[in-house]
């Protein structure tokens, strides 16, 4: 409600929590083609277990630049237009009779089609995205959400890794696997593993097919001189999952 204020957006009517280590929004017609849209946010329960408030706030902030329009009117419609055309191909893939295969080829058409012409206002949507939540928050925080998510999402990554590999050798499954993860985000990693995973995010590059400038890009963007040596300090007492979720 704060950031709707203070940007002057529409207003999201869910948020949802989610299980993937992401957050992002989505945009529905209420009459499912067609009609009055519906703005959902969804944040995975992973990532807000493993960012302080302050910097899942900055996440929510980007996110929430998008729907409101920090890349301008037109780049706003340009950006829910993907995203419904991403929801409609999903829907297309169900589509029964002649009819509905008919509609669903002209719609494989049109898509890539459609894609590669927004493909280049995509990428510089996420840059202005970063900006607006630069501007709510500060700079530095912005720019510390990311690198922490960069890292934290690796980390989350090696932590399953070792669940499934503690599942080979035993009967059943782990049975506080997401509590385990819950317990372990907030805590302050190992330095020699954070820097490892900070330096491996930051020698990724932006890709030709990559929406998503890489992390080196957008801290630049955000005005982190480059080769700049990041602290990510612990998150804390008290994670985002913890502040707003009670517990």
């Amino acid at each position: 409600d704060e950031l709707r204020k203070r940007m002057r957006g529409p207003r999201f009517h869910h948020v949802l929590i989610g299980d993937d280590f992401n957050a992002s929004v989505v945009q529905r017609p209420l009459f499912g083609l067609m009609g009055f849209p519906r703005n959902y946010l969804v944040l995975g329960l992973p990532l807000l277990e493993a960012l302080p408030p302050s910097e899942a706030l900055a996440v929510v902030a980007h996110e929430y630049g998008h729907l409101a329009g920090a890349h301008g009117r037109f780049g706003a419609f340009i950006y829910r237009l993907r995203i419904s055309w991403g929801g409609v191909e999903t829907m297309a893939e169900h589509w029964q009779g002649w009819g509905g295969r008919g509609l669903a080829r002209l719609l494989h058409w049109f898509a890539p089609r459609f894609n590669a012409y927004t493909f280049v206002l995509a990428r510089s949507h996420e840059y202005l995205a970063d900006a607006a939540s630069a501007e709510l928050v500060g700079a530095p925080t912005a720019r510390a959400a990311l690198a922490r998510a960069a890292v934290s999402g690796r980390r989350y990554g090696q932590f399953w890794q070792s669940q499934l590999a503690a599942s080979e050798r035993r009967p059943a499954p782990p049975e506080r696997a997401y509590a385990a993860w819950g317990e372990l985000a907030p805590q302050t990693p190992p330095a020699e593993q954070a820097q490892r995973f900070l330096r491996a995010a930051l020698a990724e590059t932006t890709g030709s097919t990559d929406t998503h400038p890489a992390l080196t890009d957008r801290l630049a963007a955000l005005g982190a001189p480059p080769n700049t040596e990041l602290e990510l300090p612990g998150v804390g007492q008290v994670s985002a999952a913890q502040a707003w979720l009670n517990g």
